[in-house]
């Protein structure tokens, strides 16, 4: 199955099938859905399996403004019921939480001594005839390497309402008095990710 948006198809998020990313399109910003089961001239030749088309509203005559907040459970898990996930598992918004979390300074110096990875140390290795110096150097790096906890320990947590909030505005301008501009600006956080559409 494929997918298009206002007729252009959409690339997959897939590498080894075709995906449909439904959510690259705030649902603020959807007119309709369009779901294609039959093969028809004027369609790809690769949809035989159905095609999914997104069209997006048209640009408003007047401004408008829309605010959408919601918000929902699990029906699986229940309000307030648990799940099983990995310590330190939550990414935060925009990833911030996972950002360097926990490194030492130790360790993020390691990138700026040796910018080519093991092989610089390799090369380091090969070009002292393994010194004490060098050797000493070597224990420091796998004294860092080894501070990592190799056990990945899963833990149960509380399971959150799901959250979604949106955002929509519109407007058309004119232009030189006599050319039209239309604008719709779309922005959609769910669940701490943020997705942003813009039509002209």
């Amino acid at each position: 199955m494929i997918g298009q948006l206002n007729g252009v198809r959409l690339a997959s998020s897939d590498p080894d099938r075709s995906a449909i990313p439904l959510d690259l399109v705030p649902a603020s910003l959807l007119d309709n859905i369009t779901v294609y089961k039959t093969v028809t001239p004027d369609k790809p030749a690769d949809a035989a399996s159905g095609i999914v088309e997104l069209k997006t509203k048209s640009v408003p005559e007047k401004m408008t403004f829309e605010v959408i907040a919601q918000t929902g459970f699990n029906s699986n898990i229940g309000v307030g019921g648990k799940y099983n996930s990995f310590w330190n598992s939550d990414m935060g918004v925009l990833g911030t939480a996972i950002n360097k979390k926990d490194l030492s300074n130790d360790f993020l110096n390691l990138s700026k001594q040796y910018p080519n990875g093991l092989s610089s140390i390799q090369q380091l290795i090969a070009s002292s005839n393994y010194s004490p110096e060098v050797r000493q150097e070597v224990n420091r790096i796998n004294g860092i390497m080894q501070g990592f906890d190799p056990v990945l320990t899963s833990q149960t947590k509380r399971a959150p309402l799901n959250q979604l909030y949106s955002a929509t505005f519109g407007n058309s301008y004119t232009l030189f008095d006599k050319h039209k501009l239309g604008v719709i600006l779309g922005e959609t956080i769910t669940d701490g990710q943020a997705i942003s559409t813009t039509e002209t």
